[in-house]
């Protein structure tokens, strides 16, 4: 059932590792991840609602803190705006209280919505164009968070992850590494899935993650009793899959997952979604892009891993 991933294959088209980066640095596409809040083209090319419980998908679309609004532009600040614009930077202005100045230091325009959005998008001498690299929306966002009175971020106080509620909502998860709940992973047509990821998410957020073995089974830890979502993080080559308000007491046997495969784009492999995008390690990207051994590892040792930046954030940023 583990069908070959091969979506760089078809986003690239090319079998040159040089070309497909070119195309990586070049490409004006949008990135291929979106929004979670939104819905984007499927796998059957109709459109679904992308899985909110993806972190991934929200740390691509900027949307770890919230999905919109001035907590989406501090995301968005600490991506792209941080690194120059800090207490610490000698070269670039500290953004705190931006709106409190009299011009803006590179153009001396007065300070308001739309000459900060136009210098964002439109940068200047020391300052990249983000035209390409962030929507009218982002923008926006990011506006908003420099306009309020909360900005700048400090990175010796960050904020609060709002996904992790441990620390005020109790909640002993496990304890041991068996004897809570268990149940089946399969096809309609019967077959047993290996490997698969299965989850509970209790009401802290805090997520235990077990895998089917070579019989399709799988058995969490003893939990404490109550309500759990149950969700597949990572089907991939499966149809999304999540329940809510599943109740747990002790070893409950639960009703067998069935999975859905997603059609194939061609032949054994995966179409270029972006829920499979979402889905993929780093060391995935890299396995499917085009190119031979040698030409992975000169990218992986210059751009990659031993490099300046993770794979997901080459693969996943698109410039003009």
């Amino acid at each position: 059932m583990q069908r070959r991933l091969s979506w760089c294959l078809a986003v690239f088209g090319t079998a040159s590792l040089g070309i497909a980066l070119f195309i990586v640095v070049a490409s004006n596409t949008p990135p291929l991840v979106q929004a979670a809040s939104q819905s984007s083209p499927g796998f059957s090319g109709k459109e679904t609602p992308a899985d909110d419980l993806q972190r991934s998908s929200r740390i691509d679309s900027y949307q770890l803190l919230a999905k919109e609004g001035a907590a989406r532009g501090e995301n968005l600040y600490k991506n792209k705006c941080w690194v120059c614009h800090h207490q610490y930077q000698k070269d670039a202005p500290d953004l705190k209280d931006l709106y409190q100045r009299q011009g803006l230091m590179l153009s001396g325009e007065p300070v308001n919505d739309a000459t900060v959005s136009a210098q964002i998008k439109n940068g200047g001498p020391g300052m990249p164009s983000f035209r390409t690299t962030l929507s009218d929306k982002d923008v926006a966002d990011l506006v908003s968070y420099l306009r309020g009175g909360t900005c700048c971020r400090e990175e010796s106080n960050p904020p609060v992850n709002p996904w992790y509620r441990a620390a005020t909502q109790k909640w002993p998860v496990q304890s041991g590494l068996s004897g809570g709940a268990r149940g089946v992973v399969r096809t309609a047509s019967g077959e047993l899935v290996e490997g698969v990821a299965v989850q509970f998410i209790a009401p802290n957020n805090v997520r235990t993650t077990v895998y089917t073995n070579d019989k399709g089974a799988f058995e969490f830890p003893a939990m404490q009793a109550g309500t759990y979502t149950l969700r597949l993080p990572t089907p991939r080559e499966f149809q999304l899959y999540r329940r809510d308000g599943i109740r747990i007491d002790g070893p409950t046997r639960l009703e067998d997952i069935v999975v859905e495969s997603v059609p194939a784009s061609a032949a054994e492999t995966l179409p270029p979604a972006r829920e499979i995008e979402s889905q993929l390690s780093g060391d995935e990207l890299l396995w499917n892009l085009p190119g031979t051994a040698k030409e992975k590892d000169a990218f992986r040792k210059s751009c990659g891993s031993t490099g300046c930046h993770s794979y997901q954030q080459i693969l996943k940023n698109r410039y003009d």
